[in-house]
């Protein structure tokens, strides 16, 4: 199993986790620097080594891994080939020499990408807002109200879950025409505004809307919502500050509430049916 990104459980300080994750890296290259000599005996000895390494290194992944299939990352086929070894195994050090340089580098990449992801939480300034696909479908524009009025915060700093976008990307091919047209059009508007990669870029004045993008593979579920509020407690974990969630659902803003994660609506007079019409709105 190859993990490409780490997500952590509540209350786990993503410093400490990065860290913790590089002492476990040398203590694994340091591994044979404790046993002399690379015969069969001292093939052996290290294969114990390593297995207490891999041990130690399931339990602490365990410890702070929402996903429950983290741990498993280090019980690779060649790990069991390891476990099996005996007097009659043909290069038992160097064996061990590949795995644990496999598994140096697959625990390396996860303590980078972890402070990227912490990096990137932390560098816009502006309290933290994330948009559920509602929110951008029922309403105007982004680019037209008020953030930092509807949030009561300033500066604001949007937040759009990439599942947000692949659920407006499926409402393009609706049979109704008016919501599969504002699909369209707010895709088209993102994208614009968008900076590299779903960076930062400024919407308004004081509001910046952004579109974080992991490097490997996310934690996924199989209802938006779920995913969505993943998304404010992956924010919150972070940055180790409170995220607001922006729906237009009442089931979410109780799922939200549940979680600890306060909730506002946007006020209806900002809803296209009830605004002026301004060129480039909305269809109604």
């Amino acid at each position: 199993m190859i993990l490409e990104c780490l997500y952590l459980k509540d209350g786990v300080d993503p410093e400490y986790a990065s860290r913790v994750l590089r002492q476990k890296v040398v203590e694994a290259r340091n591994l044979k620097s404790g046993v002399p000599g690379t015969n069969i005996s001292a093939g052996l000895r290290l294969r114990d080594l390593y297995i207490d390494w891999v041990e130690s290194t399931e339990q602490l992944l365990s410890s702070f891994a929402l996903d429950t299939e983290a741990p498993s990352m280090v019980n690779s086929a060649r790990y069991w080939r390891i476990r099996d070894m005996d007097e009659r195994t043909a290069r038992p050090w160097s064996l061990i020499e590949s795995e644990i340089k496999v598994q140096s580098e697959a625990l390396d990449r996860l303590a980078a990408d972890l402070d990227a992801r912490a990096q990137r939480a932390r560098t816009a300034p502006g309290d933290l807002a994330v948009l559920d696909t509602n929110a951008l479908l029922e309403y105007l524009p982004p680019d037209q109200i008020p953030w930092t009025e509807v949030c009561a915060r300033s500066p604001i700093r949007l937040v759009v879950p990439v599942r947000v976008i692949e659920e407006l990307d499926a409402k393009k091919y609706v049979a109704r025409s008016d919501l599969a047209d504002r699909a369209r059009r707010l895709l088209s508007q993102l994208e614009k505004v968008l900076g590299p990669g779903g960076c930062p870029a400024e919407l308004r004045e004081g509001v910046t809307i952004e579109v974080p993008l992991d490097a490997g593979r996310r934690l996924q579920t199989r209802h938006a919502d779920e995913e969505i509020l993943e998304a404010c407690r992956e924010l919150r974990l972070l940055t180790g500050r409170t995220i607001l969630l922006v729906t237009a659902d009442t089931a979410m803003r109780l799922r939200a509430q549940a979680r600890e994660i306060p909730a506002v609506r946007i006020p209806a007079k900002y809803e296209p049916m009830r605004a002026p019409a301004t060129p480039g709105d909305y269809p109604p």
